[in-house]
């Protein structure tokens, strides 16, 4: 049976109420969540990523296996600290903390075949530390013939000059079957929040489809130049857990609209 490789980084949230206090501890990163969330369904799921040799990287492997992740193609640096994020309720700007060595990403590769399904993004795919090693992998699964799903997940924080990162976002683009976004990605890679514009304009010509997410109108809508346009209602249904749909309908040559009509709604 197929199985889904996540490619994304480990990190650690925690989030603050308005009087100050912790309110919730949680893995990072939606493709981690994501990998969860499939494991969690049932199918061989697969992270590749790395994360230090530390207490807050132990803890964040062991979150993410004890949901049935496969992390023998987790890395664990010793020349650096976890990444750790500081959540407010109050709106107040998002904290990080992070130590990364100056090459990362040196990982034991995951054996994947053709119809497997990798699910890549964030910021980490960005990494001028972290990108040469794992494009490579992405290249040699793409080469291989898996199911190729990249989620940008594009935080202006992160990188507040997107010119420095667009090649690397372009070159994700290329090599990909979907694309995954939520309307801020569109609105600050693109510069527009029209899915439909986006989809013609910018991602057609990959003969990929897109698959965005708005928040503000709780939809979801598919856009696939074979199989045009479809949108759902995305209930109460995070990134995190689209992209863990999706990658499982792909994965199963199951109708994404089909599964998302299903499972979120």
């Amino acid at each position: 049976m197929s199985k889904i490789l996540f490619v994304g980084e480990l990190s650690w949230n925690v989030v603050i109420d308005r009087d100050g206090a912790p309110r919730k501890t949680c893995i990072g990163g939606a493709i981690a969540r994501a990998a969860t969330k499939t494991a969690d369904a049932g199918p061989e799921t697969l992270m590749a990523s790395d994360a230090a040799a530390d207490a807050i990287g132990d803890l964040v492997v062991n979150t993410v296996a004890a949901h049935g992740v496969d992390m023998h193609s987790v890395d664990r640096f010793t020349e650096g600290r976890t990444p750790i994020e500081i959540h407010f309720d109050n709106g107040a700007p998002t904290v990080r903390y992070q130590s990364y060595p100056d090459e990362a990403f040196d990982i034991i590769w995951p054996r994947l075949e053709k119809e497997d399904t990798v699910v890549f993004g964030g910021h980490y795919t960005l990494d001028s530390r972290i990108r040469p090693r794992l494009y490579r992998l992405l290249l040699h699964a793409a080469e291989k013939g898996c199911n190729m799903v990249y989620a940008p997940l594009f935080s202006i924080a992160r990188e507040p000059q997107i010119t420095r990162v667009m090649p690397a976002i372009l070159e994700n683009c290329e090599i990909s079957h979907t694309i995954v976004t939520r309307t801020s990605d569109l609105q600050a890679i693109y510069g527009t929040a029209d899915s439909d514009k986006c989809y013609h304009d910018n991602i057609a010509f990959y003969g990929c489809r897109l698959i965005n997410f708005d928040p503000d109108s709780s939809t979801i809508s598919i856009i696939d130049r074979q199989k045009g346009r479809h949108q759902c209602n995305a209930g109460k249904a995070d990134i995190a857990t689209i992209i863990a749909t999706a990658a499982m309908a792909i994965n199963t040559g199951n109708s994404i609209a089909g599964a998302i009509a299903a499972d979120i709604v």
